[in-house]
């Protein structure tokens, strides 16, 4: 059975003791009418001690035809330091009878007036001082009560009751009539006044004992810090009781509320949605509770949720429905949310599905898992969908609108997906993500084909699970790289690791190593180690015709990276102990001015028609991404210039960092490593999880 309020508990065994007493005073009507009133007294008195309350004191003051009048009803004994429950009074209960009606064992009219109990809220339940013995099973038929009288009036009834949440006052005012064999009107207030909230209670009905119908409609201002109202709840409707239990359809009008925090994160304001409560509380089972509505709005310092609306039916201490919000934004930007989520059982056991979706399209994060909400806690799994970056509503300007402070754009796909747990103060996950043909272009660098399975753990601090690996087409970081695999980590502070890179390029391999602060301007030094580049493939991106070459250079090319701004220091590449050649077939109008300038240019043209050079060194200094001097010093001999004997050149050639490599990523394939955890993150079910 639905559990009673605390002030009906209360009032009722009080009201049944006044019953009691008008039902004993019927059957003694005509025996009474000669009797004393001392006589009256004692009989009544007598009558209540046999419902196990020991101490009673009343009077008599009116005896006749028309009825009785008692007065000052004592309840208890007086409260002491021992038991200091104060006894029940009830001021005056007017009884009116006819001769006809007292035959019919009934009243014609019943008064009660200036009724006090006191009571307590303990963890056992109510205690009613010296009325304890009124909660106890009576013996009875188990069929529904009959009146005493046709009119029954109660006026100043009022209940103190001692709560751990601190005192409450109950006032209760109401009356009740016959209208017809077995057909009952009630109406009614209640009033109730407590430290932490405010209520009154109107309600009215009509029917017989066994079934009413009626209406019930309630006021209230809560004082509950950290709840704060800003208006008061107003929640009213139909109600309906029979013999199978209770039935309620109630709309409650939407509230303004504050809850406040000095965490801003947990500080929040809103509006309720308008809500309609369907309450049904059978007279055997649990009772439920089905909450329908919309409309509703919260805000905190993180961001704002609109277009609330529920659909929960709460049952044997379970729910089970679901909850959505229309529009969830982000104070720190990104795109708008629609969030679905669905919920089901008890409280410290919520299963939950959700779907956070983007509402200009393109993403879409699942989510499932298990929550205690009352400890605050939750195991979640999550994933993902596919994510295209680059389309509308999918931008990375979209998605982290910060990035465009550093000039970030993103294109290629996207997944992920994880699991963790939630606890207060505490979020841990574990996340694997899919990179496939990924582009990244900021201020100073651009990347192009990133490939990899990754892992991470985050979000606070967000972290690599050890070192990850990824592959990249081409990067250009001020020396355009191609065909690239990095081994990276990322730290706490958002500190990023690469410990190594190693790019192909010019038929040898670029390495470097870094480490940088993500979320500040690009600032590094670092060194680019080049072993074994093909010359003839350096020389036929060199804007000269008629240049070619063979043999390997290998070297260093310091960077300096302060944002967009990336310089060559003192780069030097130097020939390998093999050596190779250097041919340079000038064309008509270059070998006519070679010849204007014989005993110069004309020299050094000659010599470089077939030079089989041993030493050859070429140093470096610049914008990288500007024009710049190469300075070449190369050592050997052509067997067909002056009989061979060795030379040595000097030569200042106009370079462009930039137009070394111009080869495009056509040719370019994922390497098998990459592709083989690729395969691994796609083949798995998305129920094995990460």
């Amino acid at each position: 059975m639905p559990r009673r309020a605390a002030g009906g508990r209360v009032l009722v065994p009080v009201l049944a003791t006044l019953v009691a007493l008008l039902a004993v005073a019927a059957v003694a009507g005509a025996w009474l009418w000669q009797a004393r009133f001392g006589l009256a007294e004692d009989w009544l008195v007598g009558q209540v001690r046999d419902m196990g309350i020991a101490e009673v004191t009343l009077s008599v003051t009116s005896l006749g035809l028309e009825g009785i009048d008692i007065r000052d009803v004592v309840l208890g004994p007086p409260a002491t330091e021992a038991a200091p429950a104060e006894p029940a009074h009830v001021a005056a209960i007017d009884v009116a009878w006819s001769p006809r009606g007292l035959a019919e064992g009934r009243f014609d009219r019943v008064d009660v007036r200036g009724v006090r109990v006191a009571a307590a809220v303990t963890p056992d339940g109510i205690d009613l001082g010296p009325l304890a013995p009124l909660l106890e099973p009576g013996e009875g038929d188990g069929g529904p009560p009959a009146l005493p009288a046709p009119e029954i009036t109660v006026e100043d009834v009022v209940a103190e009751i001692a709560t751990p949440q601190g005192p409450a006052r109950i006032e209760v005012a109401g009356r009740v009539e016959e209208t017809g064999p077995g057909a009952l009107q009630a109406r009614g207030e209640v009033g109730v006044t407590h430290d932490q909230f405010d209520a009154q209670v109107a309600a009215s009905a009509r029917g017989g004992l066994s079934a009413m119908e009626g209406r019930i409609d309630v006021r209230a201002d809560a004082r509950v810090p950290p709840l704060r109202l800003d208006d008061p709840v107003v929640i009213g409707g139909p109600v309906s009781f029979d013999a199978s239990g209770v039935r309620a359809a109630l709309h409650l009008d939407p509230v303004g509320f504050a809850l406040e925090d000095p965490d801003p994160a947990l500080a929040m304001r809103g509006t309720t949605p308008a809500l309609d409560v369907t309450v049904a509380a059978p007279s055997e089972g649990s009772p439920s509770v089905h909450l329908r509505g919309a409309g509703g709005r919260v805000q905190n310092a993180e961001g704002d949720a609109r277009g609330l609306a529920l659909n929960l039916l709460i049952e044997d201490g379970a729910v089970d429905g679901d909850v959505r919000a229309a529009r969830v934004s982000a104070r720190a930007g990104g795109p708008p949310l629609e969030v679905d989520a669905y919920l089901r059982g008890p409280p410290e056991a919520l299963s939950f599905r959700s779907v956070t979706a983007a509402l200009g399209g393109g993403l879409a994060l699942r989510a499932s898992g298990v929550a205690n909400a009352p400890a605050g806690a939750a195991e979640v799994a999550f994933a993902l969908d596919p994510l295209v970056l680059g389309i509308p509503g999918a931008r990375v300007v979209d998605l982290v609108p910060a990035a465009a402070e550093f000039g970030v754009q993103a294109h290629g796909q996207i997944e992920a997906r994880g699991r963790g747990s939630v606890a207060p103060g505490a979020i841990d996950m574990r996340i694997e993500a899919a990179l496939r043909d990924v582009g990244i272009t900021t201020e100073a660098a651009t990347l192009e084909g990133l490939n990899g399975a990754l892992v991470l753990h985050g979000p606070d601090p967000l972290v690599t699970d050890g070192e990850q690996l990824i592959s990249i087409a081409q990067a250009d970081v001020g020396v355009p790289l191609r065909n690239g695999l990095v081994r990276f980590s990322l730290l706490p502070d958002n500190v990023l690791d690469v410990t190594s890179a190693t790019f192909r390029m010019l038929g040898g391999e670029i390495r470097a190593g870094l480490t940088v602060t993500l979320g500040d301007a690009l600032s590094a030094d670092l060194v680019l180690v080049a072993l074994s580049l093909d010359l003839g493939q350096i020389l036929a991106r060199v804007d000269l015709e008629g240049l070619s070459g063979s043999g390997t250079l290998s070297g260093a090319i310091p960077l300096r990276i302060r944002g967009d701004d990336i310089q060559v220091l003192d780069a030097v590449l130097l020939g390998d102990p093999e050596g190779g050649r250097i041919r340079y077939q000038p064309s008509a109008e270059a070998g006519a001015v070679a010849k204007s300038q014989a005993d110069t240019l004309g020299l050094a043209v000659d010599a470089l028609r077939d030079l089989h050079w041993t030493s050859l060194e070429v140093k470096l200094s610049g914008d990288a991404r500007g024009p710049m001097v190469a300075h070449v010093h190369v050592r050997g001999s052509n067997p067909e210039f002056q009989d061979g004997r060795a030379v040595q050149l000097n030569l200042n050639v106009d370079a462009r960092m930039s137009d070394l490599v111009r080869a495009g990523t056509a040719s370019y394939r994922v390497p098998e490593v990459i592709e083989e955890k690729l395969r691994e993150y796609g083949d798995r079910s998305p129920r094995e999880g990460p």
